[in-house]
């Protein structure tokens, strides 16, 4: 029974009359990659729902020999904890000597003691982002909103953080401080935050440097892509050797005792040593351009090794239309996800491909794209027409590798009854809610899709060829002067003009696996790389509303909006959309493999299939074997 939907398809969007953006305007302050000293602290707050301050632990550190160390610490607490509380900070303060690791004379051996946040941020925290120090913590974010006096809406949709008031004479009443910058968090996911300093409205000259803050959990994650706690991290680090603490076994109470504040102090200290770890293993990355609190997932590793091979960011390099972006991006979709088999337990044979993104870009030979100097887009359609023919004939062809590049196009389809991925809203109690699906398509007016999702409709349809209106293909033409080699971790050359990055890094791999190491981090670089930069969009709100140019295959037109999607730097929708394309036509190969033995599948995600077979993964329940060996 057939059923109409509405599809929904990308688009590209430019702002009017404005190229899109590339890489932001860098200022002229130069920044250290590790600053003089840093601030490290952390905050107990109560266990009730409004997590109010308690009191918190503060380290100044400063950077000796390529290593951290205590300088300074102090402990502050708040105004609104009872008497009782306030005596054990007493007892705490006197009873603790202040673990100063650099030498100076008088030597420090007493803690700082600040009677009040608002102290604490008068005299350590604002004369620390002002002289350009860098603020860190775990999990930093929550602990910048817990000195937080009051907050606004960003215009980006986060938290723009009020960490000072001052007292409006006129009015009788506090107002945020106008010679303070205010702290803005956007969030970039559910456990990375956006940190950066606005500027005040007033004295801006005092706050020449930039604010600088590092969560250390989001830099450990930018390196090893994984998220831990940070006792986790702790273990992790003193499996590697490195002299590291633990957290102390204590759960938080929600009262200032002499366990808090012991805890609290652990935690502070664990995190310096994680720092100082962290440092270490970021440091052996050759990218000086790339600053540690700028790093927020292995994606930023692999755009700086991008930048230090020289290459130019696309839309700088290449001269594309809009118009070309528009038909490219139509045809984006991201990756096959389905189940065919629910609440039944079967046994399952399971097949993944080895960095699928990477194997699809040396199979498109989507290197050449990314490293050429520039970028055309012929009439291909003749071509194409013969291309699918053949396929159709023999679908076998699609095991030859070397026939690949020539699936690096676009085509205009009028689609009758074909399979290609649709984005709809296929649950009718959700209007509002997309999802992508693999269906049998019909429709009038015809769609843009890239060449690999198109040959994947010829293997699973019997054979049968979409209507194809016209087609461009993607040609790289010369080679980008000023390519450089660069050294991945310190260790493994790459040379962009002679290797293909994406197949070399995966090689390399596979040659390092006694190096755990090493084999991880260039597994993070090379699939970090593979993909998310090049469809890298980044949401923006702007104050007051801006007419936006919108592209979607062949389709134009012009509206206002505030809420907009700004390009990354290396956005490049041509190679972006025939990669995930690439992916899905090598789950259809298997699943045509599987299926021509007779076989079925239990699911597909991505880059894996599961496959129904039986105990000992032979057979199937339905008496056939699927025969892999091609792939």
């Amino acid at each position: 029974m057939s059923k109409h939907r509405d599809i929904y398809l990308r688009a590209h969007t430019a702002k009017h009359a404005e190229k899109p953006q590339g890489q932001p305007q860098r200022t002229g302050v130069s920044v250290p990659r590790s600053p003089e000293r840093v601030l490290i602290f952390d905050t107990e707050t109560r266990t009730d729902v409004h997590q109010e301050l308690m009191c918190g632990i503060y380290r100044i550190c400063k950077l000796v020999d390529d290593c951290y160390l205590c300088e300074s610490e102090g402990v502050v607490y708040s105004e609104a904890i009872t008497k009782e509380e306030l005596n054990q900070i007493g007892v705490f303060v006197s009873n603790t000597l202040a673990d100063v690791e650099v030498r100076q004379f008088p030597p420090e051996t007493r803690l700082q003691v600040h009677r009040s946040f608002p102290e604490f941020m008068q005299k350590v925290f604002w004369p620390a982002v002002r002289k350009g120090w860098m603020i860190v913590g775990f999990n930093l974010a929550f602990d910048l909103s817990r000195l937080a006096r009051g907050w606004r809406r960003s215009r980006k949709g986060g938290f723009r953080l009020i960490l000072s008031l001052q007292l409006d004479y006129k009015s009788h009443t506090w107002k945020p401080h106008p010679y303070r910058p205010e702290i803005n968090l956007d969030a970039k996911d559910a456990r990375t935050t956006f940190i950066t300093r606005s500027t005040p409205r007033f004295r801006k000259d005092e706050w020449q440097n930039p604010g600088r803050f590092l969560d250390v959990g989001t830099l450990l994650f930018s390196m090893f892509d994984k998220h831990m706690s940070l006792d986790q991290w702790c273990a992790e680090f003193q499996g590697k050797g490195y002299a590291i603490e633990r957290k102390l076994a204590h759960e938080p109470s929600g009262r200032v005792t002499q366990e808090e504040l012991r805890y609290c102090r652990q935690d502070v200290k664990v995190t310096q040593q994680l720092l100082n770890a962290a440092k270490q293993e970021f440091d052996v990355h050759p990218l000086p351009k790339l600053l540690p609190d700028k790093a927020y997932s292995p994606a930023s590793l692999a755009k700086a090794y991008m930048r230090e091979m020289n290459i130019i960011e696309p839309l700088d390099k290449f001269e594309v239309p809009d118009q070309i972006l528009g038909i490219t991006m139509q045809g984006y979709f991201g990756g096959r996800a389905e189940a065919h088999i629910r609440r039944t337990r079967v046994p399952v044979m399971r097949l993944d491909f080895v960095s699928q993104y990477c194997t699809v870009n040396t199979l498109l030979r989507n290197w050449e794209v990314c490293t050429a100097a520039s970028v055309e887009f012929p009439d291909a359609t003749k071509d194409v027409h013969r291309l699918l023919d053949s396929i159709a004939r023999k679908p076998d062809l699609c095991f030859n590798r070397e026939l690949w590049p020539e699936f690096r196009f676009f085509a205009l389809v009028r689609p009758d009854h074909d399979i290609f991925p649709v984005r709809a809203a296929y649950n009718d109690k959700e209007a509002d809610r997309l999802n992508i699906g693999l269906n049998y398509v019909t429709s009038e007016e015809p769609i843009w899709l890239a060449g690999p999702d198109i040959i994947s409709s010829i293997l699973l349809n019997g054979g049968k060829v979409p209507s194809i209106l016209k087609a461009i293909r993607v040609v790289p033409v010369g080679r980008q002067a000023g390519l450089s080699p660069v050294h991945l971790l310190g260790k493994v050359r790459v040379d962009p003009n002679r290797d293909d990055f994406y197949k070399y890094v995966v090689e390399q791999k596979e040659a390092h696996k006694a190096d755990a190491t090493l084999k991880k981090g260039l597994k993070c670089i090379g699939n970090a790389g593979a993909y998310g930069p090049l469809v890298e969009l980044n949401e923006q709100r702007e104050s007051s509303e801006v007419k936006l140019n919108v592209y979607s295959g062949e389709h134009y037109h012009q509206q206002t909006i505030r809420e907009l999607e700004v390009p990354g730097p290396f956005y490049f929708p041509p190679v972006a959309s025939l990669i995930t394309a690439g992916g899905r036509l090598l789950l259809a190969l298997a699943e045509k493999c599987v299926t021509d033995a007779g076989g079925v599948y239990l699911f597909c995600d991505t880059d894996s299939l599961c496959i129904v077979a039986n105990e000992k993964g032979g057979y199937s329940r339905g008496g056939a074997r699927a025969d892999l060996g091609r792939l």
